[in-house]
């Protein structure tokens, strides 16, 4: 069987590209956050972030010395235990960050327009953009449409924030969803499928990637969906002491909006996070047996989800968390010859590819002509130590 794959990474140069961590979800205290504005700047910083958006409830950012604030947003959104307190950069600073002078020359980019359209009331309500200056939506509950569509007008791009919350049943087979959830998964396909603009959704939770799979499913090969993942960090301090992070591998030759911009539209770009998060499902546990023991073995306050001798319960979503300053899984090149995906990675315990929503292979490795299952897309998803790394689907006629 010939497979013709599209390279979401074709165009990275392995030789010459590097991975800049990027966070494209944050808040400060010009919405709900509890940091204030620039501290969240310079948490970010230190941290060793390369890009940084920040997008707070209804307000865009247009400057860091500068910030704005939404009188209107911030008091529904409750007042940050801060205070009012919203300060900004000093220009020597924002220049000292920009050309990385304290950081050996590796500064840290501004995602230019960062906002999070909320518009609360229903499911779907959270739309983040970047690279247009486009007013939020109003407080309702058609709004997400609206702001995905001013996004595509306006020229920016844009993601579904946390787009499962609430919204499908964890318990239910990874595979599947129930009928009343229909309406909603049928929501996001359509906006998927009408606005280009709108890359994917943030899918780093076991539900949010029941959702990403069953989007695949429908939209593959003519459309692929992007995952997004961010940290949704409302509090500086998290960044030194929570493992609980989303953030984003970004493949470029330098660090510039342009190159940042190119690199989401293209899908270069790897998601991560420092958890694991999956749903146990029998061809898990056929691939890896031993490494799902070690984890139930090393979190026992999970052990009652790892169903291992009753495969009849093989539904069930897990959360592991890792330490935040262990090795983080990495990919450092990819080839694809024929019908042939291979991974160079480091920092990784399994690789496991998925297709269809379910584990087709494991290993370094697929040939896509031996594997019976195949859909109309392929995915990576690697486990390692500081957690989890997601490849960018590859689709597949």
């Amino acid at each position: 069987m010939n497979v013709n794959i599209c390279n979401p990474y074709q165009h990275v140069n392995w030789d010459t590209f590097t991975p800049h961590r990027t966070e494209l979800h944050c808040h400060t205290s010009a919405s709900d956050g509890k940091t204030n504005f620039a501290d969240m700047i310079e948490a970010y910083y230190a941290a060793g972030y390369d890009c940084l958006a920040i997008s707070d409830h209804g307000t865009i950012d247009k400057s860091w010395t500068k910030p704005r604030w939404n009188f209107i947003n911030r008091f529904l959104q409750g007042e940050p235990r801060n205070g009012f307190r919203l300060s900004g950069l000093t220009e020597e600073r924002l220049r000292e960050i920009t050309e990385g002078i304290d950081r050996d020359g590796r500064g840290m980019l501004r995602v230019p327009f960062g906002t999070e359209h909320s518009c609360g009331g229903r499911k779907l309500t959270d739309v983040n953009s970047w690279f247009c200056d486009v007013r939020s939506v109003g407080w309702g509950c058609a709004g997400y449409r609206k702001a995905v569509r001013r996004v595509q007008q306006a020229g920016g791009l844009c993601v579904i924030n946390h787009p499962t919350t609430s919204a499908l049943n964890h318990m239910h087979p990874y595979h599947e969803i129930y009928e009343k959830d229909t309406v909603y998964v049928d929501e996001v396909q359509q906006l998927l499928a009408q606005h280009p603009a709108l890359l994917g959704i943030d899918c780093v939770e076991a539900e949010d990637r029941k959702l990403w799979d069953i989007l695949l499913q429908r939209l593959a090969p003519q459309r692929n969906v992007f995952n997004v993942a961010a940290g949704d960090e409302h509090d500086a301090e998290d960044l030194k002491h929570s493992c609980i992070v989303g953030y984003t591998w970004a493949m470029m030759p330098e660090n510039t909006v342009e190159n940042l911009r190119t690199c989401l539209q293209q899908g270069a770009f790897f998601a991560a996070s420092t958890y694991i998060a999956f749903v146990f499902t029998k061809e898990l546990h056929a691939a890896h047996p031993g490494l799902l023991a070690a984890l139930r073995e090393e979190s026992p306050k999970s052990a009652h989800v790892f169903h291992i001798d009753n495969p009849d319960l093989y539904t069930h979503t897990c959360f592991i968390p890792r330490p935040i300053d262990a090795p983080q899984p990495t990919i450092k090149r990819i080839t694809v010859t024929n019908s042939t995906i291979t991974l160079e990675a480091e920092n990784c315990d399994a690789v496991l590819w998925i297709s269809n929503g379910k584990i087709i292979c494991a290993g370094d490795a697929i040939n896509l002509a031996n594997c019976p299952n195949l859909g109309a897309y392929v995915r990576a998803e690697l486990w390692g130590p500081g957690g989890n790394l997601y490849t960018q689907p590859f689709l597949l006629q």
